[in-house]
């Protein structure tokens, strides 16, 4: 790859939670930096039209729901290079979020953000890294992190937890990686205006919301901003960073409010 952080022709990109958010955001920006993407989400339909108007050509989208048991997803990835050819990175941004009280927790609460955010993770970044599914070149790995698992916010017992289990193994996976030039880095982002946020939005009072606006001294971040933090990662920009939790949060973490 060229020594510009603009420049990724010729590079090759997996994307999960592609079709809405700060993935969809991350798979145009690739692909406007002349990348190719390779998209994955739940909603075909979705996914569909986010091909359609990426810049380039050759663009492909394969639907899969990460919720579900991930021990498949090796497999699953390597049919896909078979189709597409071998990937330069690989981004994690599928995920969601349900707020419970310690109270209402349950184990199968915990395990569907494990799933999701952690088990299908750890099978996704197996997969990569088998010379197999990667090109062997500069390749990095991006996972969606969270301000989340760096706090202690009432009603995320499940998903920090999921959260912070994801940052903890980065740096494992940082390191087994390392001797096959595999970079793997975490982006946690604070509040980030998405379909998930308005969600929030919806079901919280006015009042709540801004309150969590005004912890974040930079205000709410938009997707952008998060694609912007994810594609400084994948680039040779960032060839010397591995094992790390990039947080961009508008300094959410740091107000001590």
């Amino acid at each position: 790859m060229k020594n510009n952080f603009t420049d990724f022709s010729g590079r090759h990109y997996f994307v999960t939670g592609a079709s809405s958010g700060i993935g969809k955001e991350t798979a145009q920006l690739l692909a406007s930096f002349g990348a190719k993407v390779t998209l994955t989400g739940r909603n075909e339909e979705k996914l569909q039209k986010v091909k359609e108007n990426l810049r380039g050509k050759n663009h492909a989208y394969y639907v899969k729901d990460l919720s579900e048991p991930a021990d498949d997803i090796p497999q699953w990835l390597k049919s896909i290079t078979k189709e597409e050819g071998g990937f330069d990175g690989l981004v994690h941004c599928a995920g969601f979020n349900r707020i419970r009280t310690l109270v209402s927790v349950k184990q199968n609460s915990l395990e569907e953000m494990m799933q999701v955010h952690f088990y299908s993770a750890s099978m996704l970044v197996k997969a990569f890294s088998s010379s197999s599914n990667n090109t062997g070149n500069n390749n990095s790995i991006v996972l969606a992190g969270s301000a989340a698992a760096l706090m202690g916010s009432k009603g995320q017992t499940a998903y920090a937890s999921a959260k912070g289990a994801l940052i903890s193994a980065s740096r494992v996976w940082a390191m087994e990686l390392a001797p096959k030039k595999i970079r793997v880095n975490v982006a946690s982002f604070g509040f980030i205006e998405t379909e998930m946020i308005d969600d929030f939005k919806n079901t919280y009072p006015e009042e709540t919301v801004k309150a969590i606006e005004k912890r974040h001294p930079l205000g709410f971040g938009n997707v952008h901003d998060a694609a912007n933090v994810i594609v400084f990662l994948l680039s040779e920009a960032s060839s010397f960073v591995t094992g790390q939790n990039i947080v961009a949060d508008g300094g959410l973490t740091i107000n001590d409010l």
